[in-house]
């Protein structure tokens, strides 16, 4: 059967004539509709490919909408600040990041490789959040707390000392070897030559960046704000007897010189009541709920191998910056040094209440976070599917997330390590880039329990005598033991990045030991204590091979700005991105017949007479 009859229609039939007429006047009217379209293009120009208005980027596969780029600046509160003339730079910007982070979506292989250890860090940290949000879900607590203006009058009286500020310095220091004493020399008066027109911050920081041999010089050598306790006492006069804007005198210091300036002057205040009674309520509050939550939870305590400091101790020791571990409660560590650098993060201290008040606050809450993160292990909640599954979506978005921004690192650390100008980093910086300084250290210690503070500061005074006719090798501390009793134990070489396992009393006195030789007697966890530096291996230069992870890493961390917009230029490139500013300038402009549509605004106020 052919066509024409499926169709019902015969050849020279009515029908079928009717049917080519009809297809006849088609093709004309089809031939005259080309025939217009090509006259209107010959005329016109090019067809048109502009995107639709609501799209501000394109590249291969996609394209990047206004509404996308809106979402990416909500996340970004810098462009908050931004002039209402640098929009369009601005849209740019946020299209070219949403670009690279599409891109490492798609290239993100989860299974080939791991978290890199700081966004670990961060999931873990997210995780153990989302678990404690879960274990506190399922307590009943009051609806409401109150706290009485007289009780937190009462504390403020009881603990005044926390609402002390102690004069405080914000410091920034240069550093450079000196091997021998001709060396020392020159390296004095390149010291001196240098500083003694400097009046600025930026000015020293600049000397610092170019000069400088301590690890600072990476931070332009800051020190930050610093209050007394943190230097040795000699350098602490020098720096907290200097006038803001100005430079100290070359300082002799272990293996080299230093000059230090200071920048600004914060004095010490004592805060009244009236400074800090809307804190204290914000604190009163969140330990009255804390409290409530560990009642709920069976009054939880701390496992026998915790580590937790007395009040005094932990001020010191923060405010000292000592690697010393405060806190410990189950996984959670906390030194010294960490709490200080997130005292750092919170700004200047003229901005923030007295830092004694935050170490506590910050103090009971990390104690609090691992008596949580202990109970949660002991329910076991991580393993109740139900929980796992909540903590899954809660995570889902973090999680895409980070593997996101670990692909991204991946990226930049391939372009570093092929940077040509990696080399030259390392040459730069070849200083940082050494074997570490080791000593070979001997404790000598003798125990002072049962003894009168009579009878241990005669012991203290026989040890000194002693030890000034000692020196450094083991033999004089065997003639130590000999005369006075105690026992040694040979700790062996100890790298500089162990010396923080050491307790901060004796690095404290170990590292005031310049070359060989021994410290000054002093006492620790009921001893009597003498260390002896037997030897010293200095530090030496170390081949890039060695060093080059370090290498890549460091350059990374200084470079990256950088050396994300190569990555950027790159992936667009790649890519096909084309951005439409016009579209971004018409989605910004304001209504230009808003006031010409708009109906008159009649007066609604009944005081007026022109309404009547």
């Amino acid at each position: 059967m052919n066509r024409n009859q499926t169709n019902g229609s015969r050849p020279g039939s009515p029908r079928h004539e009717s049917a080519r007429a009809l297809s006849q006047r088609s093709l004309l009217s089809l031939a005259g509709a080309v025939w217009w379209i090509a006259w209107t293009i010959s005329c016109s120009g090019p067809p048109s490919t502009e995107p639709a208005r609501e799209v501000a980027a394109t590249y291969d596969g996609g394209q990047i909408t206004l509404a996308d780029i809106e979402e990416e600046l909500r996340r970004s509160p810098a462009s908050n600040n931004v002039r209402s003339d640098n929009f369009v730079p601005l849209y740019r910007q946020a299209a070219e990041n949403i670009l690279v982070r599409r891109l490492a979506q798609a290239a993100d292989d989860t299974a080939a490789t791991s978290l890199p250890p700081d966004l670990a860090r961060r999931w873990d940290d997210a995780r153990k959040s989302v678990l404690r949000e879960e274990l506190l879900r399922t307590l009943e607590l009051p609806a409401t707390l109150e706290i009485s203006n007289v009780e937190l009058r009462a504390e403020y009286d009881e603990n005044q000392e926390l609402f002390a500020r102690a004069e405080q310095r914000n410091v920034w220091h240069i550093f450079r070897r000196a091997v021998d004493e001709a060396d020392a020399v020159q390296v004095r008066q390149l010291l001196e030559e240098q500083t003694q027109n400097i009046s600025s911050p930026a000015e020293f920081s600049t000397l610092a960046r170019k000069i400088s041999e301590s690890e600072t010089r990476s931070l332009e050598g800051r020190l930050g704000w610093i209050q007394r306790g943190r230097l040795p006492s000699r350098l602490e006069q020098v720096v907290f007897s200097l006038d803001p804007g100005s430079t100290s005198e070359p300082l002799a210091v272990p293996g080299g010189w230093t000059v230090f300036f200071v920048s600004d002057v914060l004095p010490a205040h004592q805060f009244t009541f009236e400074d800090v009674v809307g804190a204290l309520r914000q604190r009163a509050f969140q330990k009255q709920r804390r409290d409530l939550q560990l009642q709920a939870l069976g009054d939880p305590s701390s496992p026998t191998d915790a580590v937790e400091m007395p009040r005094k101790v932990v001020l010191a020791q923060v405010m000292s910056q000592s690697p010393q571990v405060l806190l410990q409660i189950g996984d959670r560590r906390v030194t010294g040094s960490e709490f200080a650098a997130r005292l750092a993060q919170e700004g200047p201290p003229q901005n923030s209440l007295p830092p004694a008040w935050r170490i506590e606050e910050l103090y009971d809450n990390e104690r609090f976070l691992g008596l949580l993160d202990i109970e949660v292990a002991q329910r076991k909640l991580a393993a109740d599917p139900v929980v796992g599954e909540r903590v899954r979506q809660s995570l889902a978005d973090l999680s895409r997330s980070l593997r996101t921004d670990a692909q991204i690192v991946r990226w930049l650390r391939e372009q570093a390590a092929t940077s040509p100008n990696l080399f030259e980093f390392f040459e730069d910086n070849r200083f940082l880039y050494q074997s570490e300084l080791e000593r070979h250290l001997i404790v000598w210690s003798i125990p002072l329990t049962g003894l009168s503070s009579e009878a241990a500061a005669e012991l203290t005074q026989r040890v000194d005598k002693a030890s000034e006719r000692l020196d450094s090798q083991r033999p004089g501390l065997d003639q130590l033991v000999r005369e006075v009793g105690g026992s040694l134990e040979d700790l062996g070489w100890v790298k500089a990045s162990q010396m923080a396992s050491l307790a901060p009393k004796v690095l404290q006195y170990v590292t005031q030991v310049s070359g060989t030789g021994m410290t000054d007697p002093f006492q620790l966890s009921q001893s009597l204590c003498l260390v002896a530096v037997k030897e010293r291996r200095e530090p030496s230069e170390l081949p890039f091979e060695d060093v080059e992870e370090r290498v890549v890493s460091d350059y990374l961390e200084r470079s990256k700005q950088s050396l994300y917009a190569d990555l950027v230029d790159r992936l667009t490139g790649e890519a096909n991105f084309t951005f439409f500013p016009e579209n971004v300038a018409a989605a910004l402009a304001p209504p230009t017949d808003s006031l010409l549509s708009s109906p008159p605004v009649q007066n609604l106020d009944p005081d007026d007479d022109s309404t009547h």
